[in-house]
């Protein structure tokens, strides 16, 4: 992924494709594409892409630190702490024994704490404790819902007493009961009250003290074995790519440096906006049809947010509408076979296993400033998450099939044609490719939902992609490296879920 000066176009052909059967593609005085636009259409373009980015964040944050209203009936799911109790519970279960297994439990315990915002949570992580069998741990836990002002009641991040409805004091006294007399003690009601309410922690929770061999603990054991197993390949596949990475990333460099590899991308004339206004647009749309779909899910109860999106490619459009030539859209953004559709997906991949040894820094940066924010502030916060962690735990067949889609099909194609097309290539106009990476990743790190704290790495992995597109010119290997990297976070997410 190279950082050189690009090829001067007087003695290298130009990047974009031209032949007889299409017209000339519109050029400056030094060969360089020149965009369709104006300074005015970028400079609007600009206030408008730093207006919808401001507002994205911001009703994240707003999302993130408002107190939600409990819904009258509870769902099952718990996204982000379901995963770090399974992984836990499997941690403990599978690989613990005597003196191992409390040490393991103890070393594991923060990170079920930390996942724990909001009255179900709380009730939640009780049931879990019980079945590991720290019924202290359990109380402890309870007592953040039953007397949350009391001395060694941490209070809960997301949580109004006001605003609770009836079953989260009912499933307390519930859980109270369970912990002091057993689940034999449990009124039937109160038993499927409990378990249409928590799904997989009420079952776990139940089988406390019963033995390995006892049926209801082993198929209560046996999806958290499932979430252990699959963040464990989760590492493994990682750290293999990692280290495959890093040899990658060498040679890659070592081949820039000698000039056996070169940028097949040739940036544009500096000037024109059209590009630009494609991804200003772009935003719009994107805040908009959020805006559209949360309206039809409250009169409704439908959610659609999933497929109104799918009408966003249609702004890729807009260049030609504006006046652009197909053949120079066609390059702007990255439409290029390049040297073979399976030459470029291969290419991608290999640039995106380079790329790792980046992603590992924004990583590392992320967990230093985690440390740094834990040492001010006296507590851990809540872990990162992303809605479509709840999607994914919600099963069925159309929900999978809809997380796979926005994952693996319709970010691949709509986010790179965008991003790493026409984002990308209207900076390149006047900046260099790492600065040119740098804000587009920046850019495509912040209005993605899933916290400050996982910025860095999504911010290096939009790197990567961008650097994709320098080397190769076409987007087809950043759509493949993004398709791959979504590809395998969603499927062991739906394993860890499943």
């Amino acid at each position: 992924m190279p950082d050189h000066a690009d090829p001067s176009p007087p003695t290298d052909p130009p990047a974009w494709p031209e032949d007889a059967s299409r017209p000339p593609a519109r050029t400056a005085a030094d060969g360089r594409l020149r965009d369709t636009g104006s300074p005015m259409g970028a400079l609007a373009s600009w206030a408008v892409v730093v207006g919808m980015v401001a507002l994205i964040v911001l009703s994240h944050a707003m999302v993130g630190s408002a107190a939600p209203k409990p819904a009258t009936e509870p769902s099952p799911t718990a996204g982000v702490l379901q995963i770090f109790a399974r992984y836990t519970v499997g941690a403990v279960e599978t690989l613990g024994a005597g003196e191992q297994r409390e040490t393991m439990l103890a070393q594991l315990r923060p990170t079920i704490d930390a996942g724990v915002a909001s009255p179900d949570d709380a009730l939640r992580a009780s049931l879990v404790a019980h079945g590991l069998g720290d019924d202290e741990w359990a109380r402890a836990l309870l007592r953040r819902i039953t007397d949350p002002g009391g001395p060694d009641a941490e209070p809960l991040l997301a949580d109004d007493p006001a605003l609770r409805p009836a079953y989260i004091a009912q499933d307390a006294d519930r859980i109270q009961t369970l912990l002091d007399h057993g689940v034999d003690s449990l009124a039937p009601d109160d038993r499927s009250a409990l378990l249409d309410h928590h799904g997989w922690f009420a079952e776990f929770g139940f089988t406390a003290g019963a033995p390995e061999s006892d049926p209801a603990r082993r198929a209560a054991v046996a999806p958290a074995q499932r979430t252990l197993f699959a963040v464990g390949a989760l590492a493994l596949v990682g750290g293999a790519g990692l280290l495959a990475g890093i040899v990658l990333l060498i040679v890659m460099l070592v081949k820039v440096g000698n000039g056996s590899v070169r940028a097949r991308y040739a940036r544009p004339a500096p000037g024109g906006s059209v590009y630009l206004e494609t991804f200003a647009i772009f935003l719009v749309g994107f805040v908009g049809l959020g805006l559209i779909g949360e309206a039809i899910r409250r009169a409704t109860g439908v959610d659609l947010s999933n497929w109104l999106v799918w009408l966003l490619p249609l702004v890729l459009l807009w260049p030609v509408a504006r006046g652009a030539r197909p053949v120079e859209a066609k390059y702007a953004l990255g439409w290029s076979r390049g040297e073979g559709a399976l030459t470029e997906i291969g290419a991608g991949l290999v640039g995106y296993l380079a790329g790792l040894p980046v992603v590992a820094l924004g990583f590392g940066l992320t967990v230093l400033i985690s440390i740094v924010m834990s040492g001010l502030t006296g507590a851990q916060g809540p872990p990162p998450s992303h809605p479509v962690v709840q999607q994914a735990g919600a099963g069925g067949v159309w929900s999978v099939l809809s997380v796979y889609l926005l994952a693996s099909v319709w970010a691949p194609i709509v986010e790179e044609s965008v991003f790493r097309g026409a984002f990308f290539h209207h900076l390149r106009g006047r900046l260099g490719p790492a600065a040119s990476a740098t804000v587009v990743g920046f850019v495509f790190a912040i209005i993605h939902p899933q916290g400050i704290l996982l910025v860095p790495p999504l911010m290096a992995l939009g790197f990567v992609f961008s650097m994709i597109r320098e080397w190769r010119g076409s987007i087809i290997g950043p759509m493949a490296a993004h398709a791959v990297h979504n590809a395998i976070l969603v499927t062991v997410l739906l394993t860890a879920l499943s």
